[in-house]
């Protein structure tokens, strides 16, 4: 019981439910505005991209392309969705908003490859 009240002193004390919904707003308009993803779904830090051909169709080859090429650069994501075509994005509550440029910069660099 005591590590669990720890955990959320923690979680008060650092404002991380207020930064979770900071970062996951900004990750979310900077996903939406990327050209060449689907629908972009959010609540907080947890996210979902759905990565579409150039018909707009659910495309789960390039969907896998995009977590295997992020995770060379250190990025870990996985996919989602039963067909695997959605990146699922859920980055720890300390994820800031210096981290969101990092993982953009990637996730455009893989982008370019997929």
């Amino acid at each position: 019981m005591a590590a669990a009240n720890a955990v959320l002193d923690v979680i008060e004390n650092q404002d991380l439910i207020v930064n979770a919904k900071k970062v996951g707003d900004a990750m979310a308009q900077a996903l939406r505005q990327t050209a060449g993803l689907g629908e972009v779904r959010a609540a907080g830090l947890m996210l979902a991209v759905d990565i579409i051909d150039a018909n707009g169709s659910p495309d789960p080859i390039a969907a896998s392309r995009l977590v295997n090429q992020l995770a060379q650069k250190g990025v870990l994501i996985s996919t989602s969705r039963k067909d695997g075509s959605a990146l699922k994005i859920r980055p720890p509550l300390t994820f800031s908003l210096k981290h969101l440029d990092f993982f953009m910069e990637k996730l455009l660099q893989a982008i370019k490859y997929k």
